[in-house]
């Protein structure tokens, strides 16, 4: 839950963003879309740069919970705080964005599916 609001938050502050962002931008002179296809392009471009904003911004939380979920024996992770203190003290700030490549790979298409499809 701490991290699936904050993300639901920033995905959708985020695709309207975009959204108004590029409306004028798809908007072609009259003839050269049709209406159908600039606003799917529009919501399939917004929604893959809302869920990758959102999962840029909320990755940290994500690292951290999958520390302390992962632990097996050791106790070294007490809370989040403790876990965000030790990783950022032991593995420095970027151990917080370890991983990050994969996970964009699979969230860009999943937020131009998911919007795509909703707004279109």
């Amino acid at each position: 839950l701490m991290r699936i609001v904050p993300f639901a938050g920033v995905q959708f502050l985020a695709f309207d963003c975009a959204k108004a962002r590029l409306a004028p931008l798809l908007a072609e002179p009259r003839g050269a879309l049709r209406p159908f296809e600039g606003a799917a392009l529009g919501a399939m471009a917004s929604g893959a740069f809302a869920a990758s904003a959102a999962t840029l911004s909320t990755y940290p939380l994500d690292v951290l919970r999958t520390r302390l979920v992962g632990q097996m024996s050791s106790s070294v992770y007490r809370s989040y705080f403790s876990t965000g203190e030790t990783i950022l003290r032991v593995e420095g700030p970027l151990a917080f964005y370890r991983g990050l490549g994969p996970t964009l790979l699979g969230v860009l298409p999943y937020g131009a599916l998911s919007f795509g499809t909703f707004e279109a």
